[in-house]
C-alpha cells in the first residue's frame, strides 16, 4: 500500500499543499473548518503511525521533505515544518489530506476516516513547531513576534538579539551625537514616515555633500540579503552601519579618525553608561565601553519590519520610539549597537 502512495506522489508532480507564496491549494471555505479532535499528546500519539505510513514516504519522517523519493520527484514536496506552514488553517490543511491536491497528491479521504486526519493536523503542527524551537533557540530570547508565515531572520550567533540591544540601539539611532559636526543621525536620512528613507533621489550628508544615490529603506532589512547599492559583498548589519559612520566616499556622519571622540562623546551621557552595561554585560572590572566585541544600531534596525505594530510608545530626549512599525528593524538596531560599540572599543 505505502508503495502504492509513494507512486501516486510520482505521477505528476510533487505533493504541495501550497504554491512558493505560501497560497493554499485548499478552497476559501476550508478555512472555516475548526478541529473537533483536541491537540493533545494522546492524538499526537495516535497520528504517528498514520503519518510514518501514508506522509513519511515523501515528507520524511522529520517532515523536511529529505528522502530519496522526494529527491526523485520533479519538485520536491512540500517541507512540513517551513514557515509556510503558519500560514495555512487548519482547516486547510485537513482538506488537503482528505481531498489532495489535484494530481500532485492523492486524496486520504478513503484511507483515512475524520478523527485520523485531525489527528495528522495536528502532528503535522507539531512538527513545525519543533522546527520553529530549534530556531529560536538558535536566535536567543529575543521575542520576534512575527505574524503567521513569516520566517524567522537570520542573525549572526556573535551578536545575538536582545531586548536591551534593541533599546540601546534605538537611542543609536537618533542620537546626532553620531556625526562629527552633531547635525544628523540615522534617523535623518532613514526617517520612519518615509518607510526609514528620506524621500530624496540623492541623499545629503552630514557635510551637506550630494550623495550618488538616495538612503536604502530600513524597513524588513532583517531579511535582505544585500545592503547597500554599491557593494554586493555587504551582507551583515553589524559590517553595513560603519560605513555611515566612518565612510569617506562619500561622507555621511563624518566620524573618520574620530573614534576617540565618538567615545567620549558616549561615555559623557550617564544613560549610555547604563544601556550599554545591560546591552553587552561586562565583566565587573571592564569597562561598560569596552567589550570583547563590538557593537552598532544594528539590532534596532533588524527589528524595523512591515509585519507587526511595535507598542512601546515610550519617549526619551534623544531617542524617538519605532511605534506602528514592524520587528525586523529592530535588527537593525542592535547591528548597529553592535558595531558603534566595536568602532569605540578599538579606540581605547
Amino acid at each position: 500500500m505505502r508503495a502504492l502512495l509513494i507512486l501516486l506522489c510520482f505521477a505528476r508532480v510533487a505533493c504541495h499543499a501550497h504554491d512558493a507564496h505560501g497560497h493554499s491549494t485548499a478552497p476559501p471555505e476550508a478555512r472555516l473548518l475548526k478541529s473537533p479532535v483536541p491537540a493533545t499528546a494522546e492524538h499526537a500519539a495516535a497520528a504517528q503511525p498514520v503519518y510514518e505510513q501514508y506522509c513519511a514516504g515523501c515528507h520524511g519522517a522529520d517532515g523536511k521533505a529529505r528522502t530519496p523519493a522526494a529527491g526523485r520527484l520533479p519538485v520536491r514536496p512540500t517541507d512540513l515544518t517551513g514557515y509556510l506552514m503558519e500560514s495555512m488553517r487548519d482547516g486547510e490543511i485537513f482538506w488537503v489530506i482528505g481531498n489532495g491536491a489535484g494530481q500532485s497528491m492523492p486524496p486520504f479521504a478513503g484511507q483515512l476516516d475524520e478523527t485520523e486526519r485531525w489527528e495528522l493536523v495536528h502532528y503535522v503542527r507539531g512538527l513545525r513547531l519543533v522546527q520553529r524551537a530549534a530556531e529560536r533557540a538558535k536566535l536567543g530570547p529575543y521575542e520576534w513576534n512575527l505574524p503567521p508565515g513569516f520566517p524567522l531572520p537570520n542573525v549572526p550567533a556573535e551578536n545575538p538579539m536582545t531586548k536591551e540591544k534593541v533599546e540601546l540601539g534605538r537611542y543609536l539611532f537618533y542620537d546626532k551625537r553620531l556625526s562629527l559636526n552633531q547635525t544628523q543621525s540615522c534617523a535623518t536620512c532613514h526617517r520612519q514616515e518615509k518607510a526609514f528613507t528620506d524621500g530624496r533621489a540623492r541623499g545629503l550628508g552630514s557635510t551637506g555633500q550630494l550623495h550618488p544615490r538616495g538612503p536604502m529603506s530600513l524597513v524588513n532589512v532583517a531579511y535582505s540579503p544585500v545592503l547597500t547599492w554599491g557593494n554586493p559583498l555587504m551582507r551583515t548589519l553589524e559590517a553595513q552601519a560603519l560605513v555611515p559612520l566612518f565612510g569617506e566616499n562619500p561622507i555621511e556622519l563624518g566620524m573618520t579618525g574620530k573614534e576617540d571622540l565618538l567615545l567620549q562623546r558616549l561615555k559623557s551621557d550617564a544613560r549610555y553608561q547604563k544601556l550599554f552595561a545591560a546591552a553587552f554585560r561586562p565583566k565587573p572590572t571592564d569597562s561598560p565601553f569596552v567589550p570583547s566585541r563590538k557593537p552598532s544600531p544594528a539590532s534596532s534596525e533588524r527589528s524595523f519590519p512591515a509585519t507587526h505594530r511595535m507598542t512601546d510608545t515610550r519617549t526619551a530626549t534623544i531617542a524617538t520610539p519605532f511605534p506602528n512599525r514592524q520587528s525586523a528593524a529592530k535588527r537593525c538596531s542592535s547591528a548597529s549597537a553592535w558595531s558603534v560599540f566595536t568602532a569605540t572599543a578599538a579606540s581605547t
